[in-house]
Order: structure tokens, then C-alpha cells, then sequence
């Protein structure tokens, strides 16, 4: 599932690199900082594929990161070669993580 808030043309190229590695995925507009919207992306998830695989965020950004900057950690995670990564976090906050526990 790519999950855009503005770009859909971006989001579906994705999605065309995902199925493009033999893959299933689909697109869906929502606000990844509106807990209720994320339920819903959630669910809407477990409904077509019955588990949730991949779940990329990008939490304390300023903005929300654009399907194209996270496309390629995207892309790993649903080939082949990421057959073998489970239980895994990616973390992807602009680099603000190093400051977390400083006041940012």
C-alpha cells in the first residue's frame, strides 16, 4: 500500500516499481499524521491483503515525505532480496532523530 496526501502520480510510480518487482500493492490518499485516517489505511490494508507487511512513516518531519523519498527503501522491502527482513523499523524523519531527546 502506497499512502500519498498530495502526489497521486508520484505514489503510483511507486506502486508501478513495487508491482514492477512481482509485487502487490495499492494506492491510497490519506493524512499519515490523523490517527483517524491511518486507521482507516490500516484496515483498508488488512482487507485487501490480510496482513500489513510494510508500514513506513515518516514521524517528526515538518512535512510528510513524498512517496519518490522513500520510494527506494520501498521498493528493497517488497523484493525478493528483502525476503529474509522481518520485525525490522525504518525510520525515516529527515534526520531528526538525532536530536530526539534534546528538545526537538
Amino acid at each position: 500500500m502506497v499512502n500519498y496526501l498530495e502526489d497521486r502520480k508520484v505514489a503510483e510510480k511507486t506502486l508501478q516499481g513495487i508491482e514492477d518487482a512481482g509485487r502487490r500493492g495499492i494506492v491510497v490518499q490519506a493524512d499519515g499524521g490523523d490517527k483517524n485516517q491511518v486507521e482507516v489505511v490500516v484496515n483498508q490494508a488488512l482487507e485487501v491483503f490480510g496482513k500489513v507487511d510494510i508500514l513506513m512513516k515518516s514521524p517528526g518531519m515538518k512535512r510528510a515525505a513524498a512517496a519518490g523519498e522513500i520510494a527506494k527503501v520501498a521498493l528493497f522491502l517488497a523484493s525478493e532480496d528483502a525476503n529474509d527482513v522481518t520485525g525490522s523499523t525504518y525510520v525515516m524523519d529527515g534526520g531528526l532523530m538525532q536530536y530526539m531527546g534534546q528538545g526537538a
